[in-house]
């Protein structure tokens, strides 16, 4: 078994589950992934994934409550893994193993592949859902304030914020109809078994704008859709509890 304090606790929980099991099951491997910590267990008739929740949740933005109501919302649709149980008092959840091949990079050059991603995209993006809509000043002004005042908060990025912020506002209030987006669709949260695809970790997911998710597979770098991505993933990753930033130091 893989050691972790916080997974044996949370496999120490296992006849909670609401699985038929007669044993404990045993953590097999431990998946890649930048925001949580996830394992797949062996239960000895099936495969499944329990994923320890990020502690810091918030400061990345993260709602647990919006992410597991979308969640429940893709049940149906078969483009996302079973959500079996959320466990909140020790923040995990666990969720069915998706067989599959995860993307690469070279998928997304792929006309075939692009155009099966479109369909599984529109299939989420027509999911009615009682939601806030996204504010992408409020939701950037969050990581920005958290790196002010650090090293990585340095003048030329600072310059360039200032430059970007009208960008932003006028994104925002460029009058656009809020739709289901992932808001990191990447290559590495899709999931293929040759006959559909799944998208994984909905954690960033939110009523957004409709072109968003487009723009995640897309080279237009000019879509203002594009940039507000690239100010995500470039404050993301300079935040002080970010793996990047944890694994220098700071």
């Amino acid at each position: 078994m893989l050691e972790n304090s916080r997974l044996n606790q949370a496999l120490a929980s296992w006849q909670d589950w609401p699985l038929n099991l007669k044993q404990q099951p045993i953590a097999i491997r431990q998946l890649s992934g930048f925001t949580n910590q996830s394992f797949v267990l062996d239960t000895g008739n099936q495969q499944l994934v329990l994923r320890l929740n990020r502690i810091d949740a918030d400061s990345l933005g993260i709602s647990r409550h919006q992410e597991y109501l979308i969640w429940g919302a893709l049940a149906d649709l078969g483009i996302a893994p079973k959500l079996i149980q959320t466990n909140r008092p020790q923040d995990f959840v666990l969720y069915e193993y998706v067989q599959g091949r995860t993307w690469t990079a070279e998928d997304l050059q792929q006309p075939a592949q692009i155009k099966r991603l479109n369909q599984t995209i529109q299939t989420y993006q027509h999911i009615c859902i009682d939601l806030p809509a996204r504010n992408y000043i409020d939701y950037l002004q969050h990581y920005w304030k958290q790196l002010k005042g650090t090293p990585a908060a340095t003048p030329e990025l600072a310059a360039q914020w200032q430059h970007f912020l009208p960008e932003l506002k006028a994104f925002q209030q460029s009058g656009w109809t809020p739709i289901l987006s992932h808001h990191d669709l990447i290559a590495e949260n899709i999931i293929d078994d040759d006959q559909r695809l799944y998208i994984v970790d909905w954690e960033y997911a939110a009523l957004g704008h409709p072109d968003l998710d487009w723009c995640s597979i897309s080279d237009d770098k000019n879509h203002p859709a594009s940039q507000v991505i690239d100010w995500i993933n470039r404050l993301w990753w300079l935040l002080p509890n970010t793996p990047e930033r944890s694994n220098t130091g700071n």
